[in-house]
Order: structure tokens, then C-alpha cells, then sequence
């Protein structure tokens, strides 16, 4: 394994909340146990092992990312598969909110390459592959790996 699947893996258990409006002394594990309790997953803060703002906010990020390490996978999965249309956008100040892996650098770099890429009409990222669905045949393929595995 090379040190982008290590850093990858050692991930496997967290998501990024983006688009949450900070607060003064603002408890992240709450916010996070609320957006997800919002979506219909049972939830506590004891399912959270850490979680933290990636960053303060800034003039030009004045909604920075919260990161979020779950204490099992399958709850990690179930909460990245949430359907945030019907959670209150007081949360966020109106401003849309996205839950998605916490990709590496690198898979990030690849990622925003199948986003601007001609040759997908979709695309998601799962398990750090990029995965699209061509135009012509709909059908799901790997447009990049970045682990090394067949």
C-alpha cells in the first residue's frame, strides 16, 4: 500500500459537513448529532469519536468544514447516505449543506478532475474511488482508482 491509501484509510470512519454556519462556542459533536437526527438516524454524541471545524472562518470561507470521525463504519455509511432536502437551512443561513467523504489531498485532485472532465454525466466518490456513469451506456464506471488493487 502507498502512503495515499494509508492516509485514505485511516478516513474510512469520517465525513465532511459543509455549508454550517458557525456559532460562539459551538459544540461540533451537537451540531453534527442534530443534522443527522434531522435526517431520521438515531444518533448520539457517543456515536462521535472527534469532531472540529477544519479551519476558523474567514472572509472568504465564512462557513468552514466540519470534520466528524464516526466510532463505527456502518453508521459513518448510513449517515453519508442521508437525504439533507428536508433539513432546516436555519443551520446553514439559507446557504446549501453537503455531507461527503473526507477524501485526501490527492483523491480530492482527482476528483475535481472527473468534476471537470467531458466524459461523465455523473459521478461520485466511494470507498476514495471516483466512480461515473458514461452517457451512452449509463452504466457505473471506475474512472480513476487511486489505490493500486485490480
Amino acid at each position: 500500500m502507498n502512503l495515499n491509501n494509508l492516509e485514505q484509510y485511516s478516513r474510512r470512519c469520517c465525513l465532511e459537513f459543509q455549508g454550517i454556519t458557525p456559532q460562539p462556542s459551538e459544540c461540533t459533536d451537537e451540531i453534527v448529532v442534530n443534522l443527522v437526527k434531522k435526517c431520521g438516524i438515531n444518533i448520539t454524541s457517543g456515536d462521535i469519536s472527534i469532531s472540529h471545524r477544519l479551519a476558523p472562518p474567514t472572509k472568504k470561507y465564512p462557513n468552514p468544514i466540519i470534520i466528524a470521525k464516526f466510532n463505527s463504519q456502518k453508521l459513518r455509511n448510513s449517515s453519508k447516505r442521508m437525504k439533507l432536502k428536508n433539513v432546516d437551512r436555519t443551520m446553514s443561513g439559507g446557504s446549501k449543506l453537503y455531507i461527503k467523504e473526507s477524501l485526501t489531498k490527492l483523491n480530492k485532485q482527482i476528483f475535481s478532475a472527473a468534476l471537470s472532465s467531458d466524459v461523465s454525466e455523473s459521478f461520485l466518490s466511494s470507498q476514495s474511488r471516483v466512480i461515473v456513469t458514461s452517457p451512452s451506456s449509463q452504466s457505473h464506471l471506475k474512472f480513476f482508482r487511486v489505490d493500486s488493487e485490480p
